[in-house]
């Protein structure tokens, strides 16, 4: 009985200590030492995605902000502008999404971080038709989706951070003439921060 009470006793002690350490395990390599909190950071994007039914892929840009509610748990803003043709080109889908995304950190304040996303957003959704849908009147949509994800962060010093993640975005519009298409994306996105 006395061992297992000095078991507990010990692993309880060990807890705190690796509680202490602060995750030094992942140490940021131009300081070794733990990275601090984090901060509010604004930033720069780019990525490629892939729509469902679109004839190829799309490269895109875009801007976000991260902001830090807990240690282990952010939100992110973020938007973009992005083209894909469907149709053999004959239609072209112009979308300008903006996306809110809870970021739940797996490492916190460590130097390389995992996390887990989840988020809502609203696309603004442009089609042109030509060549053989020439004929069809161009419409605008608004659309609201969902989208889940995972990424990795990188602090790069005290100066910035580099993160890179990897979503599916789920997109259906309710009303018009684009009801019966689906915009389901994959897309992946790397983002330059800067704190402020």
């Amino acid at each position: 009985m006395k061992r297992a009470v000095a078991g507990v006793a010990l692993f309880v002690l060990s807890a705190g200590a690796v509680e202490a350490q602060d995750y030094s395990l992942w140490l940021d390599p131009s300081l070794q030492q733990p990275r601090a909190v984090p901060v509010p950071t604004l930033g720069a994007r780019a990525g490629y995605l892939r729509q469902r039914g679109a004839d190829q892929g799309s490269w895109f840009g875009g801007v976000q902000m991260r902001q830090p509610v807990s240690l282990t748990f952010g939100l992110e803003l973020s938007g973009e502008l992005h083209s894909s043709d469907f149709s053999g080109g004959d239609a072209k889908v112009q979308q300008f999404p903006v996306q809110l995304s809870g970021l739940f950190h797996l490492y916190p304040g460590a130097a390389y971080d995992l996390y887990l996303l989840l988020g809502i957003g609203w696309y603004y959704t442009r089609v042109e038709f030509s060549g053989a849908l020439a004929g069809m009147a161009s419409e605008t949509d608004n659309i609201f989706g969902a989208h889940l994800g995972l990424g990795a962060d990188i602090g790069a010093g005290t100066a910035m951070t580099i993160d890179a993640d990897l979503r599916y975005i789920f997109l259906e519009p309710k009303a018009g003439a684009l009801e019966s298409e689906r915009f389901d994306t994959i897309q992946f996105t790397i983002g330059l921060n800067f704190p402020f």
